[in-house]
């Protein structure tokens, strides 16, 4: 059974952006105002990402910096 030290819970935003209702440039600084801890770089790499595949390969970074920190992002 997994250890989660921190949850971010960014769940209904998501749902909103993958229903239609904000577009992914609307969803990155509401991501980035709630992820603190996660290194500067890829914060400032997902600023301004408004196109689902550079999205994507950023998130994924995101995901395996939460990952070995023990950090569960909701969505």
């Amino acid at each position: 059974m997994s250890y989660w030290k921190e949850t971010i819970d960014i769940a209904q935003d998501w749902q909103r952006c993958k229903q239609g209702e904000i577009s992914i440039s609307e969803l990155v600084p509401i991501i980035v105002a709630k992820f603190h801890g996660v290194p500067k770089y890829l914060l400032d790499q997902l600023s301004g990402i408004s196109d689902p595949d550079e999205f994507d390969d950023v998130w994924e970074q995101i995901y395996d910096w939460a990952d070995a920190h023990r950090v569960w992002i909701a969505t």
